[in-house]
């Protein structure tokens, strides 16, 4: 068996004041986190997120290549065009809108919905608290994560470039380092990795 740790990274939001993104009142009634979207013809409408505080604030959040709205992300079409290439399993890239305001809408943007989750964090290995006797498995909080070698193994490596974690509540997506290194060779913005071997909870603030 192979251990992955250092394999794998853990993928965060960039710096700020980037832009963070939420769903639109366009799309509110849309469940799309875990769930294939099956295309209608409409896409994913999203808006900036925390838009009236950062207008007081004077703030002016910068768009970039990847821009997260919690769950996972969207991307511009730079970006598409290399995830396209890939045929990434268990998840799908949906075409997703950007209303900034009513006069100014970015179409170019497809969102990565991920509707399946991986379970392979080691239950004996990583670094996690006392799970309280009425909790479910995904109320679990990780401070440090070890991966799995025997689930991993049972998977071939295509189909698991990209994946976000099941069985506890954080939901971190993790990526390949050969995805990781077409991201960084791209120098696409908005978005940062931290190795698996070297991340502890707290350290993406």
């Amino acid at each position: 068996m192979k251990p992955y740790n250092n394999d794998y990274c853990i993928v965060t939001y960039g710096a700020y004041p980037q832009m963070h993104v939420n769903i639109h009142d366009k799309s509110a009634s849309i469940i799309y986190d875990g769930r294939q979207l099956v295309s209608s013809g409409s896409p994913l409408f999203f808006e900036p997120s925390f838009k009236e505080r950062n207008e007081k604030l004077g703030i002016t959040p910068s768009k970039t290549d990847v821009m997260f709205d919690g769950s996972s992300f969207i991307v511009n079409e730079a970006v598409y065009k290399e995830l396209k290439k890939l045929e990434l399993q268990n998840m799908q890239l949906y075409p997703a809108v950007l209303v900034e305001d009513e006069d100014s809408w970015g179409e170019s943007y497809w969102y990565l919905n991920i509707w399946e989750d991986l379970d392979c964090w080691d239950r004996e290995k990583s670094v996690y608290g006392p799970i309280e006797d009425d909790w479910e498995e995904g109320d679990t909080i990780i401070d440090q994560y070890s991966l799995c070698s025997k689930v991993l193994d049972s998977i071939p490596e295509e189909k698991r470039l990209i994946f976000r974690m099941g069985g506890e509540a954080n939901n971190y997506i993790f990526m390949h380092e050969k995805l990781v290194d077409l991201f960084k060779q791209n120098n696409y913005s908005g978005i940062r990795f931290f190795k698996v071997s070297e991340f502890e909870e707290g350290m993406q603030f």
